[in-house]
């Protein structure tokens, strides 16, 4: 499990969007999400589940958890 923040000076909303993001190749490729808003946090993580996944595809698949909370 792994989790990587990335904060702006923006001042949140309350509004958080939680999303998965799906990569390949041991997450080398892909990875993308579009923010629906102007991002003033972005979490990501890799869940046990996540974990799990990627280790049943033998790493040609590997899910992240992505949460994006929203500036005002």
């Amino acid at each position: 499990c792994y989790s990587v923040s990335i904060k702006t000076n923006k001042a949140q909303s309350g509004q958080v969007i939680n999303q998965k993001a799906s990569t390949f190749v041991f997450g080398l490729v892909g990875g993308e999400v579009q923010a629906p808003c102007e991002p003033a946090e972005v979490n990501t993580s890799h869940s046990f589940v996540d974990g799990l996944v990627s280790w049943l595809t033998l790493g040609l698949y590997e899910p992240v958890s992505v949460e994006i909370k929203c500036a005002k």
